[in-house]
């Protein structure tokens, strides 16, 4: 139980830590919990975590559309609308409301500002500087329901703003990861690839042919493969959030001399360091939909 003040008046909600969980148990947790909100009469708040990598998405989209727009498995549907969410290594929270509460008479953008006014709040008491991005909602063909447009219209962003234009290709010359380790990290390749449009194909080239480097790509969420030779490299590497626009994808091969390379784990954050793949990153290269 926690007092949180939403109102003139501070207002008991309910908390519930569950911790990490299946994909398909957090979504069904979170419809019990809005299934069971006009008993329980006050709001409830819940934290979560994701002991795989997989995608939401909304209660209105088609499912063979989504099954095309990510390589990300499992696929589950949300209780809620809005569109392809990818989940991994996030923290995640979710808000359920009763009847007649005055959250129901909010549109969807003022909520959704509240919370994140809210997160905003509690980052700089961590003083870490953040600032809300502007509204973005997203325009669907009028035979779609409108209620797609309500989900994520504000992002609570660290250090930037997410870019509305996203890219059909990108060229990637950061220099090496020993040289640059900053720019050759899973959550920066985690970052880039969420912040491509499902719908919209994208593939990055880039000159090294590192085992590392394609690792860490991988656990970003994208496909990988074998480059085209440029100048003196005779092979270099090319990544795509859609496996056909790969002509020459890493093999299961390819997988097991990762396992053996000394060299082989990918950076958790800016500083250099060889080592052989960890258990963990060889379940999840395992579970990677590339060497299903």
């Amino acid at each position: 139980m926690l007092d949180v003040r939403c109102s003139s008046v501070p207002q008991p909600w309910l908390l519930l830590q569950s911790g990490p969980g299946d994909p398909a148990l957090n979504m069904a947790l979170d419809e019990a919990l809005l299934e069971g909100m006009s008993r329980l009469g006050r709001p409830g708040l819940r934290f979560y975590g994701w002991t795989e990598p997989a995608a939401t998405f909304g209660y209105f989209q088609k499912y063979a559309e989504v099954e095309r727009a990510t390589h990300l498995r499992p696929l589950i549907r949300r209780p809620t609308g809005g569109g392809i969410v990818p989940h991994d290594a996030d923290w995640t929270y979710s808000l359920v409301f009763p009847p007649g509460h005055e959250w129901h008479a909010l549109k969807a953008e003022e909520s959704y500002r509240r919370v994140h006014e809210w997160i905003q709040t509690a980052f700089a008491k961590l003083k870490v500087a953040t600032e809300l991005a502007p509204s973005c909602k997203k325009s669907f063909p009028s035979s779609r329901s409108s209620r797609r447009e309500e989900a994520h219209s504000e992002k609570s962003e660290i250090g930037n703003r997410k870019s509305e234009i996203t890219p059909h290709a990108i060229l990637f010359d950061p220099y090496s990861p020993k040289k640059n380790p900053t720019m050759w990290t899973v959550p920066l390749f985690t970052g880039l690839f969420r912040r491509l449009d499902p719908q919209r194909s994208c593939a990055l080239a880039t000159y090294t042919r590192s085992t590392m480097a394609r690792v860490t790509m991988l656990l970003g969420g994208f496909f990988v493969g074998v480059g085209h030779p440029s100048g003196l490299k005779e092979e270099t590497t090319v990544a795509a959030n859609r496996s056909d626009l790969l002509d020459e994808p890493l093999d299961r091969c390819w997988l097991e001399r990762a396992k053996r390379s000394h060299s082989a784990e990918p950076l958790g954050g800016p500083v250099y360091r060889q080592s052989p793949l960890s258990p963990e990153t060889r379940e999840r290269l395992r579970l990677h939909p590339q060497f299903r």
